[in-house]
């Protein structure tokens, strides 16, 4: 069903219910943005389309699977399709906390969530956990040229509070100009995936040119024909008003949270090692190295209290 067009400012935003890959969708839509959300399938957003006079530009990067299937409780995220932008929360890599699994990437991206439209034209998405005793939502508004999310976890009657690790498991199309955009006082990366071109786990570079036995510019994506992965951390924290993101074929994208509850940012470029794919995502995440016990331990993590709840923004500025 078409809604009427609501007005944000200048700009006009319609809502719409529809259909993506064989799943139930839906889209919000103004002069410059299109954003699709599968709310069955974890809320995942499907699809960012850019539209300026030339025509429209898919963001994320898309698999070619023409139907999707739904992943059930608790799947292995590799099973499933790996594209668009999925939330991972409360943990990348799957681990212990208080004797109960945190699974793979997470509980959400393989849960039902509850989608509402609200009266502002924005959208609220929201899941519960019985296991954990937490709900996750978000709301987004399309504002001109930004989606923006205002994020929240609010965690209910429990004996322990809740360490976690949010990201935003975003994956963007990669081209041969794509080039990374990072605040330049984020100046050394920690690997945390070994065996590729920047040698063992932990191993510390300067960014963004790495020296190992030869100068690496990891400002740009590696050929696909590369036939690896990379995944590093920075090792500074991300400041107030720092932007991040990339430009490719006259796009320009840059982000923003809310940095003193998302303080760390994180880089994945997949070179054509992980299923054959070409993509790459920029993460902003609560917590570091993808293990939320671990980071706990550490001290590395965003915690929630009973009865409290947290709240953060992740804004995407497209310019196309």
């Amino acid at each position: 069903m078409l809604f009427p067009f609501l007005m944000k400012g200048k700009m006009k935003t319609q809502f719409y219910n529809s259909e993506y890959k064989g799943v139930a969708s839906v889209v919000l839509e103004n002069e410059k943005i299109r954003a699709t959300w599968l709310p069955s399938y974890g809320s995942k957003l499907a699809s960012l389309i850019a539209k300026n006079q030339s025509g429209e530009q898919e963001l994320l990067f898309q698999s070619d699977l023409t139907e999707l299937i739904i992943p059930s409780y608790g799947a292995v995220f590799s099973d499933y399709d790996s594209s668009g932008f999925d939330e991972c929360f409360p943990s990348i890599d799957s681990c212990e906390w208080n004797h109960q699994n945190m699974p793979d990437h997470g509980e959400v991206w393989a849960m039902p969530w509850h989608c509402e439209q609200l009266l502002n034209g924005s959208l609220t998405f929201s899941v519960y956990s019985e296991k954990f005793n937490y709900t996750f939502s978000k709301n987004i508004t399309l504002d001109d040229d930004s989606l923006i999310s205002t994020y929240q976890v609010q965690l209910h009657k429990s004996v322990l509070s809740l360490p976690f690790i949010w990201t935003p498991h975003a994956l963007f199309r990669g081209t041969a100009t794509t080039q990374f955009i990072i605040p330049e006082y984020m100046d050394k990366i920690y690997n945390v995936c070994g065996g590729g071109r920047l040698g063992p786990y932990g191993c510390v570079y300067d960014y963004p040119i790495a020296i190992k036995q030869a100068m690496l510019d990891l400002r740009y994506l590696e050929p696909k024909s590369a036939n690896n992965c990379e995944k590093y951390y920075f090792t500074k924290k991300l400041c107030a008003n720092s932007l991040f993101g990339f430009n490719d074929n006259n796009i320009e994208v840059r982000m923003s949270v809310d940095h003193h509850i998302v303080p760390y940012l994180g880089i994945w470029k997949n070179q054509g090692a992980y299923k054959g794919h070409y993509n790459f995502a920029i993460e902003p995440c609560t917590g570091i190295y993808d293990d939320t016990a671990h980071a706990y331990d550490s001290k590395l993590c965003q915690v929630v209290e009973p009865n409290s709840s947290i709240e953060w923004k992740f804004s995407i500025k497209i310019k196309a």
